[in-house]
């Protein structure tokens, strides 16, 4: 089924998660020339930015998927995270993290357990500078999924965010040795004075040299 649009769009999907970025721009490419699609146009924001560090173009392909659908809290985080690293766009953020989070707490209506949506939503009022109500929800949502890799990883970048380096540090450690993508860290500008510290780069020495 060489037309099919979902297929290739998923195959990006899972491609960006192996780390074969050639391959995932690929696919998606192909994917939304045969028809746009919310889900390849936010893989696409996610490869330019995590892969290519292209903040504005990941900003104009999120842009893309929110015409498509605007009711996703997920895709108004990543536009508001591209917004906030794009240069000269800042200020476009705290208006996106705004909408983010009003929809995140639309969607805890509807489940208050959701450990990933208390996640995100920690992290967005962490890059609004609301640090009590950020630390409640990042609370919440560990003990809620204290297994899951990527409330455990979205914890460790959020306590970066709210200048809690000992704390980030220790969600990122046990982000890592759960697997999480080391090469998805090491892109993230949200971390770059994380990775400069000497803590850190033991524990990538450490975990690099462990059988």
């Amino acid at each position: 089924t060489p037309d099919n649009v979902r297929g290739y769009s998923n195959l990006g999907g899972v491609y960006i998660y192996l780390g074969k970025w050639s391959e995932a721009k690929e696919m998606l490419e192909r994917s939304l020339k045969l028809k746009p699609d919310k889900a390849a146009y936010s893989s696409l924001g996610a490869l330019y930015f995590y892969q290519e560090a292209r903040y504005s173009d990941a900003a104009r392909i999120y842009e893309k998927a929110l015409q498509l659908d605007v009711r996703d809290y997920r895709v108004w985080g990543s536009l508001a995270s591209a917004y906030y690293w794009a240069p000269g766009e800042r200020a476009k953020a705290l208006a996106a993290y705004q909408r983010a989070s009003r929809m995140a707490e639309e969607q805890l209506k509807v489940n208050p357990q959701d450990a990933t949506v208390l996640s995100h939503l920690a992290s967005f009022y962490a890059m609004m500078d609301d640090t009590n109500k950020a630390i409640s929800l990042l609370e919440k949502s560990l003990s809620l999924a204290p297994s899951d890799n990527e409330v455990i990883a979205r914890a460790g970048e959020t306590y970066e965010q709210l200048g809690q380096r000992e704390k980030a540090l220790k969600w990122i450690e046990k982000a890592l040795k759960k697997g999480y993508s080391l090469a998805t860290l090491e892109r993230n500008p949200a971390l770059k004075e994380l990775r400069a510290d000497s803590r850190f780069q033991s524990l990538i020495k450490e975990l690099l040299h462990t059988p």
